[in-house]
C-alpha cells in the first residue's frame, strides 16, 4: 500500500448525494465532523466518491473493504477548498441552498445536541462517465477511507474503463 502522502482517499456517500456533488447542484457535503486537516491534509486534495446505496445515515461499508466490493463504485472525485462550522439550527437552515439537507432530515438534519454540524466547501468535482470498481480500502477516520492505490493509479484504471466503455458501444 503506498504510504499517506502519496495514497488515494475515499469517501463513503450514498448514490444520490455524489450525484449532487458531482454535477454541482450540491456545493457542501455535511457531516457531524470536520474533514482532517492533518495526517494527512485532505484540504485542497482529491478525495474520490465511493458511492453506496445503503440505509440512510448508516455506513455501508465495513473497515476493509476488498477490492471490487459489490457494495460500492467509485463515481468521480471532489476537492474540499476548507470547512464551515454549524453552531445553530439558524445558520444550517439558511445553508440549505448550498449543502441541500433540509433542517428535519432524519439522519442527515439538524440535532439540537451540541455537536453542531459542519460543511465541506467543493472546490472541484469531476464526474467519471461510467462507475468504477473500487480498490481495495481500509477505513481511515469516519466515512473517510485510504485506498491502496495512488491517484495516478486510479487514472489510469478509469481511462482504461472508459476505453473499454468507447469499444463496447462504438
Amino acid at each position: 500500500m503506498p504510504d499517506a502522502e502519496v495514497c488515494a482517499y475515499g469517501l463513503e456517500v450514498e448514490g444520490k448525494w455524489s450525484h449532487l456533488l458531482l454535477d454541482g447542484t450540491k456545493a457542501e457535503e455535511t457531516r457531524r465532523y470536520s474533514l482532517p486537516d492533518h495526517a494527512p491534509n485532505l484540504i485542497g486534495r482529491r478525495i474520490w466518491l465511493m458511492a453506496t446505496n445503503g440505509e440512510p445515515g448508516v455506513p455501508s461499508l465495513g473497515n476493509r473493504v476488498p477490492a471490487a466490493h459489490p457494495g460500492a463504485t467509485l463515481v468521480g472525485w471532489v476537492t474540499f477548498s476548507g470547512v464551515i462550522r454549524y453552531t445553530d439550527r439558524a445558520a444550517w437552515a439558511a445553508a440549505e441552498p448550498r449543502h441541500l439537507v433540509p433542517d428535519d432530515d432524519g439522519p442527515y438534519g439538524w440535532k439540537d445536541d451540541g455537536v453542531g454540524k459542519f460543511g465541506w466547501i467543493v472546490n472541484e468535482r469531476c464526474k467519471l462517465s461510467a462507475p468504477v470498481p473500487l480498490p481495495a480500502a481500509r477505513r481511515q477516520n469516519n466515512s473517510i477511507f485510504r485506498l491502496e492505490c495512488t491517484d495516478a493509479e486510479l487514472d489510469e484504471m478509469v481511462g482504461a474503463t472508459e476505453m473499454r466503455i468507447a469499444n463496447e458501444t462504438g
